[in-house]
């Protein structure tokens, strides 16, 4: 494992974060501003008040001192790091993505066990196999365990990191990255300011990482547990307008897709509260890890030690229709189940298509705005599970809440020479993704390869 700090921020000439949140600080109780502060106070008597009107101002509650200032971490582990990290809500993150960068090696610290790398090495092997029998990657690494490759650029708060070190997590990876990010940390210009956000109040809840021993009851498949509807029905049929206005008069330029999608998370956002609904059930790790990306939507997972125990497996659809692809994927499965060895080691060869109970909730925007939850993750261009999982829900909401369910099933399918399909975020009018699917003409039936071509250049007139 390897975590390096690239850069912390901001600076302002000679001062680093710490000195320049201490003079922000200054001016909440003074007429003077930032820079009369900074030519007011030698180097000197900086660095003896610095600290002190640090820890006084973040015990007392003033967390913005230590939400203000940033740190840019490069991350290098297992997949246990993906996992975990990301689900933390209070940072940005860009990932190293097995969808489209193939696996070559394993990844694990030297106290795993040789049958269980080896084990890892074997399910490597039929990954590369399975590519050759022509299964995508996304699909392929299914039978990938957790003891494979990642790295990240990761930028955090202060107060993030302090957060993040207090939550902890339920595995030996997870302690060592948490000690070394401290490490970093104490030995940056950031040292004072972290020490004093460790006084803090905790930022928020525990977060949805699933390396714990939290048991979660659900039913097997996605199922919707409850639902709070206020009685109106104002915002779904405003949004239901502007659809069946889309749809009468397509934009015939980008431009027009943009105000589109202006337009419709104005109402998504100001009916947010119209509905929510939650839904539990078991779906893929793959899966997992795309749902907890949505910070916005509460998220409960059970503990991952309770889903390896359970051995439930998802085996993808190009799999499942491939004779030898589907002979090689449950060679591994049951290979993984006569596996011998401590839950700290196995959770490494633990294959990424076990099923994993998940329990969240969608409201009014997550399932209507065009750039949130329900349309970005029923495109074409999702992952495969992810889109499995997603296109079910306006059957489920059809089903399940009389009396608006119905009227939600209108503005979250479109209709396709008879057939209904999902609305994704082409529901703007047009498909922003470089190739498009037929569910586009779900809201512009007469789309085209010509139109498409049309919208991407004034795309390019737009933003160059």
């Amino acid at each position: 494992m390897e975590v390096e700090l690239l850069d912390t921020f901001p600076h302002y000439r000679e001062l680093g974060p710490s000195e320049i949140v201490a003079m922000g600080g200054f001016g909440t109780v003074s007429a003077d501003d930032f820079l009369k502060t900074y030519e007011s106070l030698s180097r000197d008597e900086m660095k003896r008040r610095v600290r002190d009107i640090l820890i006084r101002a973040v015990v007392r509650g003033y967390a913005s001192m230590t939400t203000s200032t940033s740190a840019l971490f490069v991350i290098r582990g297992s997949r246990i790091l993906d996992l975990y990290i990301t689900a933390f809500p209070f940072g940005s993150y860009m990932v190293l993505s097995q969808r489209y960068v193939p696996v070559e090696r394993p990844e694990v610290p030297s106290w795993v066990g040789k049958e269980v790398v080896r084990f890892i090495r074997e399910e490597i092997r039929v990954y590369k196999e399975l590519l050759g029998l022509g299964i995508r990657r996304e699909e392929a690494r299914g039978v990938l365990g957790l003891g494979t490759p990642t790295h990240m650029v990761a930028v955090m708060s202060v107060e993030s990191v302090a957060n993040l070190v207090r939550w902890g997590g339920d595995h030996p990876e997870i302690d060592e990255l948490l000690s070394r990010l401290k490490e970093v940390v104490l030995a940056s210009d950031l040292a004072d300011l972290f020490v004093a956000s460790v006084n803090a109040p905790a930022m928020g809840g525990p977060f949805p990482h699933p390396f714990h021993r939290k048991k979660l009851d659900v039913q097997d498949e996605l199922s919707v547990v409850s639902y709070e509807w206020n009685g109106e029905k104002r915002g779904v049929k405003k949004y239901r307008e502007v659809l069946e206005g889309i749809r009468r008069d397509p934009p015939g330029d980008w431009r027009g897709m943009v105000e589109n999608a202006l337009e419709l998370s104005k109402i998504s956002f100001e009916h947010v509260n119209e509905f929510s609904v939650t839904f539990s059930g078991r779906i893929p790790l793959t899966t997992f890890n795309e749902l907890k990306r949505h910070r916005t939507m509460p998220i409960e997972v059970e503990g991952i030690y309770n889903a390896m125990e359970r051995g439930d497996f998802y085996v993808y659809p190009s799999v499942e229709n491939e004779g030898e692809a589907r002979r090689l994927y449950e060679w591994v499965l049951e290979g993984f189940r006569e596996l011998d060895g401590n839950e700290y080691e196995l959770v490494y060869a633990l294959p990424q298509s076990v099923r994993i109970g998940v329990r969240f909730r969608l409201n009014f925007a997550h399932l209507t705005a065009p750039s949130l939850f329900y349309r970005t993750r029923s495109c074409d261009r999702a992952e495969v599970s992810m889109k499995q999982v997603v296109r079910r829900i306006p059957y489920l909401l059809k089903g399940s809440v009389p009396g608006y369910g119905e009227l939600l099933f209108e503005v979250l399918t479109g209709d396709v020479n008879g057939s209904r399909v999902p609305l994704p975020k082409c529901v703007v009018g047009g498909c922003p993704e470089p190739d498009y699917c037929p569910f586009v003409r779900g809201i512009v039936p007469n789309y085209d390869e010509e139109l498409h071509r049309r919208l991407k250049h004034s795309r390019k007139e737009v933003f160059g």
